[in-house]
């Protein structure tokens, strides 16, 4: 399904993981060992991932957005790169987390 790009990047809070177990009797309680969702997904903006070079170590993750070599920590166009994963950056601007999807070619 394609994606529709919008100029305007709406945020929404983020979710909160829940589980239910048979033993809860159907009540909805927080994961407290469940990260929360994914962060919203950033559209309608110049960014683009153009590569990826992951790894173990933290330190040694970098990315190229917009013809930029990024590392973890730093900031591009107003956004800092909070985490670089294999198919995508977690940015974080005016305390919203947003997704950065490495959009491959085919």
């Amino acid at each position: 399904m394609p994606r529709q790009s919008s100029q305007r990047l709406a945020a929404t809070p983020p979710k909160t993981a829940v589980t239910v177990t048979p033993e809860s009797d159907g009540q909805v309680s927080a994961a407290m060992d469940a990260p929360a969702l994914p962060a919203n997904l950033l559209t309608g903006t110049s960014l683009k991932i153009q590569a990826i070079s992951w790894s173990q170590v933290p330190q040694d993750r970098i990315a190229v957005v917009s013809s930029q070599i990024v590392r973890e920590g730093q900031t591009i166009e107003g956004y800092r790169v909070k985490r670089i994963n294999t198919e995508d950056l977690i940015l974080s601007k005016e305390g919203l987390d947003w997704v950065l999807e490495f959009e491959h070619r085919d």
